[in-house]
C-alpha cells in the first residue's frame, strides 16, 4: 500500500516539474499574438478560437496599428481592424469561416460609427447606428 500511495506521489511531482506554463500570447519584436475565445477574450493557447496578430504598445498596454484575427490555427482571416491609441478606429470587417465577408461598417473612437452592412447567407441588410 505504501508503495502505491510513495508511486503516486513521485507521479504527481515529477509530472507538475515538467508541465508546461499554458501561453496566452507570443512576442516576435514589436509584433504580438493573442489567442483569444470565441467571445475575444484572452485564453490558452491550445483553447482558442481565435488569433489576433498585430503591433502591441507597451506604454498605452493595447494595440496601435492595423490587426488582423485568424480562425485558429491556420484558418483563414476572420477579422481586420485598426486602433488608434488602444481603440478602434476607421473600417472593421467580420470574415465568415469560408472567407466571404459577414460585415463591415467603420468605428470612430471605439464606437460604430455611419452605416453598416451586414452579409447574410446571400442577402445583404443595411443597418444605421
Amino acid at each position: 500500500m505504501k508503495r502505491h500511495i510513495l508511486g503516486a506521489i513521485l507521479f504527481l511531482i515529477t509530472s507538475s516539474l515538467f508541465s508546461q506554463k499554458p501561453v496566452f500570447f507570443e512576442q516576435k519584436g514589436d509584433t504580438v499574438i493573442f489567442y483569444l475565445s470565441c467571445n475575444g477574450s484572452l485564453t490558452e493557447k491550445d483553447n482558442a478560437i481565435y488569433k489576433r496578430i498585430g503591433l502591441f504598445d507597451n506604454e498605452i498596454l493595447s494595440f496601435n496599428g492595423n490587426v488582423i484575427d485568424y480562425y485558429y490555427p491556420e484558418g483563414p482571416i476572420a477579422f481586420r481592424a485598426k486602433y488608434r491609441n488602444g481603440f478602434y478606429e476607421g473600417r472593421i470587417i467580420n470574415y465568415y469561416e469560408t472567407g466571404a465577408i459577414k460585415e463591415i461598417g467603420n468605428y470612430k473612437s471605439n464606437n460604430r460609427d455611419s452605416t453598416w452592412i451586414f452579409y447574410f447567407k446571400n442577402t445583404v441588410t443595411l443597418c444605421k447606428s
